[in-house]
């Protein structure tokens, strides 16, 4: 049964801010990792800085978004016959920021292949179509994301963060 990934997360980000205020957190306060010191070379963390400043002032919609929704978190149910959703982390802000998990997971399969820019261009451009949001956005978010992966790693063996984030640098 293929997953029709764009529906779930429509119907994920038509839940009432008001009614789930509790249990989310704000994408801006996710964001503050991008401020605390850390290893990550400047230039990723500086450009990083940059797009989410100016991707959060043009955010027109603020959703209730999974957060952290990607392959490995969405299952199917047979006795229900449909799409599950597991682990939320629960985050509210820009809907366009759901996609970036789906963009860069899995990690370590999208960065080793040889055709890893070829993958993340039809994964931007199917996202863009079928959600209607704007290619070079989706982009941009992935690169905030793909920082904040390699911050939230550090002190681990993440060089497949690094080498994500290298690769992302050259997507946007």
């Amino acid at each position: 049964m293929r997953w029709d990934n764009h529906n779930v997360i429509k119907k994920l980000h038509s839940a009432s801010p008001k009614q789930s205020m509790c249990m989310v957190t704000p994408l801006k306060k996710l964001l503050n990792d991008l401020y605390q010191p850390s290893s990550v070379a400047e230039n990723y963390v500086a450009k990083a800085h940059d797009f989410s400043e100016s991707l959060l002032k043009t955010t027109t919609e603020n959703v209730i978004m999974h957060g952290d929704l990607h392959h490995d978190n969405v299952i199917y149910d047979e006795v229900a016959q449909s799409w599950k959703i597991i682990d939320p982390a629960g985050v509210i802000g820009d809907p366009i920021y759901e996609y970036t998990s789906f963009m860069i997971n899995p990690i370590d399969k999208i960065w080793k292949g040889d055709n890893a820019l070829s993958i993340i261009e039809n994964r931007a451009q199917k996202f863009s179509k079928i959600a209607d949001i704007d290619p070079y956005r989706l982009r941009k978010w992935t690169f905030v994301k793909a920082v904040l992966c390699l911050i939230w790693t550090e002190g681990t063996q993440n060089q497949d963060r690094l080498e994500l984030v290298k690769l992302f640098n050259r997507f946007v």
